[in-house]
Formats: structure tokens, C-alpha cells, sequence
């Protein structure tokens, strides 16, 4: 065999190989795009609903950096002040009732230090 046809023959296989891998790579970004849409879609399941029990999502507003949304409409704190003040309930009984707040934000909130304009 001449030299050039022992050349032709090198980038022949150097092409079949360059194809092969291609095709591999091909492969493994479908399976990173199966990995990450299941991933997505676990995380989705995960995250709160945009409400819960009539509660709004906590967490900052769309928009409004550095600002919180309220979790709880005034309706909701005038019965957490109202069942905590009839005694029947613990705060954290309440928290649980209403979304598994902490009991310190049902503390803050029967002490009126959050909420205060909700009478």
C-alpha cells in the first residue's frame, strides 16, 4: 500500500471515530435534558402552592425585590387573635392550623407586634 492510501485509510477511521462520538455526545445531552427535566419537575412538586388553605405564598413579591408579601390575609389574623384569646388553642397548634408557621410568628402576631394595623 502507498503511503497515501495508508493516509486515506487513517482519516477514514478518524472520521468513523469522529462520528461515533457525535453520536455519543448526542446521547448525553438527552440524557442531561431527561436528567434536568426531572429535576424540574421534582422541584415543582416540592415548592408551596401559590396558596394554601386561603393563605397567600410566602416569600418577596413578583417584582419588588426586598419586600414581603403577607402570608396571612387580615381575615386570618383577627381568627388567630380571636381562637388564641379564647384559650382553646397553643400558638403552636394555631401555627399548625394555619399554614405550619413557627409559633414566634403566632407570637408576633397575638402580641400585635406584626399585623398591627389589623384590628
Amino acid at each position: 500500500m502507498s503511503d497515501m492510501e495508508t493516509l486515506l485509510k487513517r482519516v477514514a477511521r478518524i472520521d468513523n471515530q469522529i462520528e461515533v462520538l457525535q453520536e455519543q455526545i448526542v446521547l448525553k445531552q438527552r440524557e442531561r435534558q431527561e436528567i434536568l427535566d426531572s429535576a424540574r419537575a421534582t422541584l415543582d412538586t416540592l415548592r408551596p402552592a401559590k396558596h394554601v388553605n386561603g393563605m397567600a405564598q410566602r416569600g418577596p413579591a413578583k417584582g419588588t425585590p426586598n419586600t414581603r408579601q403577607r402570608s396571612l390575609t387580615d381575615k386570618q389574623v383577627r381568627e388567630i387573635r380571636t381562637k388564641y384569646a379564647s384559650g382553646k388553642y397553643s400558638q403552636r397548634e394555631l401555627g399548625e392550623m394555619y399554614g405550619g408557621l413557627a409559633q414566634p410568628v403566632i407570637n408576633s402576631i397575638v402580641h400585635r407586634r406584626t399585623y398591627q394595623e389589623v384590628e
